[in-house]
């Protein structure tokens, strides 16, 4: 008896290794070449063929796929700018296709919508060691037109769901490290069609006004000028013997940019697309100017609230990255107070080189007790502008918390800062605000960080939220009164920024939690509503812009209000949903007549409040606003 033959044991070929006639018929394939057992029984020789072994993967598919969008994306602008030259706007708009309120005078800037925030699930995002998938469809250009379904609001429960997880070490690679080449490259740009364009020199009548229009405008921005004649003089100076004291031309011609937005003119903000093409391109100059890095960081800081304000997310999310980084390099963040103006030059630096706390960037020290305020303002006005727009884009911050929490800052001993009859606002009570709202920007990071990973419910995330509530309740016991003066009943709007920042932080931590937490949420929003309601007419031009980011997560627990229909929990003081919501749009559109991203937040409530009206058949508030009804001067403790 013949004895049967062994059979050879096949094991299974990798994906994508047999032969294009056995996967088309769905047959099993050895793999053998030049011709498979299969195709040799069927004599079918000819069709047996392999396709090449080496596959692509799929980060390197998608990154082809990427690079072919933005090409076409490239070719389509180009064709654009051939078909209407000297434009300002896409040739595909029409006259009223958008508001004046919310058009851009920088042509061909990537707009992403303040919307666009990447999935909750997809952890690469903030994998600072990989890059995201993020494709053109998530953007859209400032032609004017409505965004793609893609770029569609998100549901509100999701407003800060992007703010990914960050350690200690996470925050120790460049935040800017997650976003594509091509998002980080110099922005091209149009000329403008106003006569001054051509002309490198601006009438110096005009150039004043611009800048005596920003100062007007500084304290919204987180500008900190110690001594503002001593900064006009500083900007009127001429000279080589006086290039150290004069600022740099980045910085100056991004104030007069921010003062052609500040005025409103149409024919001044013909000038903005100059003044933003000189100040992008002075930068570059301005990193070899190592007694005038300061410069930087405020120059960055205030091109990125620019940004922002025009729903420019990851334009400003760049220049405030780069202002954080150099912040820290150039040790702001250790700088103390001048206990007295006699200290010397030696004595304000010599405090850095304790503990081996030396600069990674060495500068010239500070000339005296006014330049060393004024460089604290500058750190703090990077933490205000990086940490609170950072939350608000779905990003994360540029530098760990720890930088902020180890700051110690020195109240003011007048009694300013107690809200006394003394009427002037002296430069200590200044800076002493912008380090609260500093802070208040910082613990409203930290809280959207916290609720972003609220789905874990980990030991951990239970102490970080305690440990974060702890934070809030021991900061509102810092805060000034919220009316300034106890002679007068005006709203002081520096301090209102701080105050709905710490509101907003409140929200954050107790939206999602059951019983006493969510009623301090509930508080926390309605007294958002009631500060809104207090705000004079003029007022509303002076918030700082983070404010409507504050305004749009309060409207956001008036909306679930609204939908609950049941108030058991609310007292007569509380007021009603729909004219809370009323209040937020309200302002929100008066906010948008000088800041274009509040157009879109107030936008998304209206359309969200009529879809929840046709939804629940309930009656919208239709009267208008009454602000001084419902305002209680009194903060309600939370």
């Amino acid at each position: 008896m013949s004895s049967s033959p062994i059979s050879r044991i096949v094991s299974p070929l990798q994906r994508g290794a047999a032969c294009t006639a056995c996967r088309k018929k769905k047959m099993k394939c050895d793999g053998d070449k030049p011709t498979c057992g299969q195709c040799r029984k069927a004599k079918r020789s000819q069709d047996c063929k392999y396709e090449d072994q080496k596959v692509k993967s799929r980060t390197r598919m998608l990154q082809e796929k990427v690079a072919a969008l933005e090409k076409k994306v490239r070719q389509l602008e180009d064709q654009g700018d051939t078909d209407s030259p000297g434009s300002l706007g896409s040739p595909n708009m029409t006259s009223g296709s958008s508001s004046s309120s919310t058009s851009l005078d920088t042509p061909n800037l990537a707009l992403s919508s303040p919307f666009i925030v990447p999935s909750s699930t997809n952890n690469s995002f903030f994998d600072l060691t990989t890059t995201p998938d993020i494709t053109p469809s998530m953007m859209y250009t400032s032609s004017g037109s409505d965004p793609s379904p893609s770029c569609a609001p998100p549901a509100f429960d999701d407003f800060f769901l992007a703010v990914g997880e960050l350690t200690s070490s996470d925050t120790d690679s460049d935040p800017t490290d997650v976003l594509p080449n091509s998002l980080l490259s110099p922005l091209p740009l149009q000329s403008s069609p106003w006569p001054w364009s051509s002309d490198p020199s601006v009438p110096p009548q005009t150039k004043q006004y611009l800048i005596d229009t920003f100062l007007s405008h500084r304290h919204q921005l987180g500008f900190h000028v110690n001594s503002v004649p001593r900064f006009v003089e500083s900007l009127q100076s001429r000279g080589p013997e006086n290039e150290d004291i004069q600022p740099h031309p980045a910085l100056v011609n991004t104030i007069c940019l921010l003062g052609a937005h500040f005025s409103r003119s149409p024919n001044l903000s013909g000038l903005k697309p100059l003044f933003l093409t000189r100040a992008l391109a002075s930068i570059s100059d301005l990193l070899e100017s190592s007694n005038r890095l300061v410069d930087l960081v405020q120059t960055s800081s205030l091109l990125a609230v620019y940004f922002f304000v025009h729903t420019q997310f990851l334009d400003g999310y760049r220049h405030s990255c780069c202002a954080a980084r150099f912040a820290v390099g150039l040790g702001l963040d250790k700088l103390r107070q001048a206990d007295s103006d006699s200290e010397t030059r030696a004595e304000e630096w010599l405090h850095l080189q304790e503990d081996n706390e030396v600069p990674e960037i060495s500068i010239s020290p500070p000339r005296d007790r006014v330049e060393t305020e004024e460089r604290i303002g500058a750190y703090w006005q990077n933490i205000v502008v990086n940490r609170a727009w950072s939350a608000a884009a779905g990003l994360p911050a540029a530098t760990p918390l720890s930088t902020v929490d180890h700051y110690d800052f020195n109240a003011p001993t007048s009694g300013d800062a107690l809200g006394s009859d003394v009427p002037s606002v002296s430069p200590d009570l200044q800076l002493y605000h912008l380090a609260l709202k500093g802070k208040a920007a910082a613990l409203f990071e930290w809280t959207a960080r916290i609720c972003s990973r609220r789905s874990k419910w980990s030991q951990v995330w239970i102490e970080q939220q305690c440990a974060a509530e702890l934070d809030l309740d021991e900061f509102c016991t810092t805060l000034p009164p919220l009316c300034g003066p106890a002679s007068s009943e005006r709203v002081d709007i520096n301090v209102l920024a701080i105050h709905t920042l710490v509101y907003a932080s409140y929200i954050n931590l107790c939206q999602h939690l059951p019983g006493e937490m969510y009623e301090k949420c509930l508080r926390a929003a309605i007294s958002i509503s009631l500060t809104v309601q207090g705000l004079d007419d003029q007022d509303f031009a002076y918030l700082d812009p983070i404010i409507c980011t504050c305004w749009m997560l309060a409207a956001q627990v008036h909306l679930k209000r609204m939908e609950k229909t049941t108030f058991s929990v609310l007292t007569e003081a509380s007021g009603h949903p729909h004219q809370d919501l009323e209040a937020l749009i309200h302002g929100l559109k008066r906010v948008a007549e000088v800041f274009p991203v509040a157009a879109y937040y107030s936008d998304a409530l209206e359309r969200s409040s009529v879809s929840l009206a046709m939804y629940t058949m309930s009656p919208l508030v239709s009267s208008p606003v009454q602000t001084q009804s419902y305002f209680q001067p009194a903060v309600i403790v939370l």
